[in-house]
């Protein structure tokens, strides 16, 4: 159906599908370039282009920076179906962390799809935006407990498992697959790190056992944070001396001072 879209330039798959990478539960990420002159008109026919594949059950888009525009779908099957529209004049200025498996061109572009080799500078801008996030959020143990909220706690406790600790294990392991949504990468730790995951997630659940019950049990819950922000600093500064990012003392050391003050913390990197 695309090929048969004058305005298509060119067809290609990147992800899991481009990399042969795929299991039962892969989404499609399918890349068209659409020339200058007809990106308008494309981009305003998506959903009806989309719907022309299968129909759109629902869907969500985003504007991307090098002028692209993504259209992510759950289509009827069901099946997830990602489509990227690049503009064919700045296909060059787009980073590609693995190579494009191409489906059809009419002008050839393979050149023009750039693979990234080095990643290095992409790594630390990476590392850099995860610690910023992080730490600006680090208030969240003591304003949810202050509150009461523990259902909260416990759901932000998960978060920062996914959120945090496992791409700062990536980061360092294997980092072309840091792009890839956090809460889809525990699957490709390894089998040491995942166990360390897997024994925080046990450290989770005993502590927050009680809540249904009302019965709040205050010192898992202390021993909980202080593994659960041990692994997490540790793992930041291993991967910031491995990419000779800055770790940000400061604001580990007001954060540590901070959770002994109100919560009786005692956090190592362990």
């Amino acid at each position: 159906m695309l090929e048969a879209d004058h305005r298509v330039a060119a067809c290609w798959l990147e992800g899991s599908f481009a990399s042969e990478t795929t299991d039962a539960w892969s989404d499609i990420d399918m890349h068209v370039a659409v020339r200058d002159d007809n990106f308008d008109t494309f981009l305003a026919d998506r959903l009806h282009t989309l719907n022309r594949i299968r129909t759109v059950l629902a869907y969500g888009e985003a504007s991307l920076p090098w002028s692209a525009h993504l259209v992510y779908a759950t289509m009827s099957g069901p099946v997830r179906f990602d489509l990227y529209i690049e503009r064919l004049d700045n296909l060059e200025a787009v980073p590609r962390w693995e190579e494009p498996r191409l489906l059809f061109q009419r002008e050839a572009i393979g050149s023009r799809l750039q693979v990234v080799t080095d990643i290095s500078t992409f790594v630390r801008s990476w590392l850099e935006g995860l610690m910023q996030s992080f730490f600006f959020g680090a208030m969240w143990p003591v304003r949810l407990w202050g509150r009461e909220e523990w259902g909260t706690l416990l759901m932000n406790s998960l978060a920062i498992t996914y959120q945090f600790l496992v791409p700062a294990m990536m980061v360092q392991d294997d980092p072309r697959n840091y792009y890839r949504p956090h809460y889809h990468n525990e699957h490709r730790l390894r089998p040491e790190r995942r166990q360390e995951i897997n024994a925080l997630l046990e450290e989770i659940l005993r502590a927050f056992r009680g809540i249904g019950r009302g019965e709040v049990d205050f010192e898992g819950l202390v021993h909980l944070h202080e593994v659960q922000f041990g692994l997490l600093w540790r793992e930041l500064r291993v991967a910031c001396t491995k990419w000779g990012v800055t770790y940000p003392e400061v604001a580990e050391k007001e954060m540590q001072d901070y959770y002994r003050r109100e919560l009786g913390f005692n956090i190592k990197s362990v």
